[in-house]
């Protein structure tokens, strides 16, 4: 696995198990409801705040994830100007969209369903393994450009 890969995936497995102990210790065993937790205690803006930065500042403040987020966010936004889902220039919505990221450790009694995303022009998930950060470039529902709207 490469070296960035395995950095990101002992970050998330680090976050989760130190997350997971406290539900567990309380008597909820369930791995599902536990993922679904850590999820909602994640910040998912590009830029995360206060309570996201004292939540997981080992991963918002890691190179991997700074790199990660750009990478992934011109990568999302070549995307959707590429089929068809955004009618401005690639600056534009580079400027006026938002990339959603988070991370998610899952085992073998924590379920990934099938979803969709209805408010993002891409979403995708990005395996590092054990672990996922899924990506999804959000654009403004209130710009007259978005095919969303």
């Amino acid at each position: 696995m490469p070296e960035f890969h395995k950095r990101l995936s002992e970050i998330a497995i680090k976050r989760y198990l130190a997350f997971a102990q406290q539900p567990q210790a309380q008597g909820r065993q369930r791995l599902e409801d536990i993922n679904n937790s850590f999820f909602s205690a994640q910040d998912k803006s590009e830029r995360p705040g206060r309570q996201g930065m004292q939540f997981w500042p080992e991963l918002y403040n890691s190179k991997e994830y700074k790199l990660l987020l750009k990478v992934l966010k011109n990568a999302a936004v070549d995307q959707a100007v590429k089929i068809g889902k955004y009618r401005g220039s690639r600056e534009q919505l580079m400027k006026e969209s938002s990339m959603v990221l988070w991370a998610a450790v899952y085992t073998t009694h924590t379920p990934h369903l099938t979803h969709v995303h209805e408010s993002s022009a891409v979403s995708s998930g990005c395996r590092c393994l054990p672990c996922l950060l899924f990506p999804r470039v959000c654009v403004c529902r209130s710009s007259p450009l978005c095919p969303l709207v």
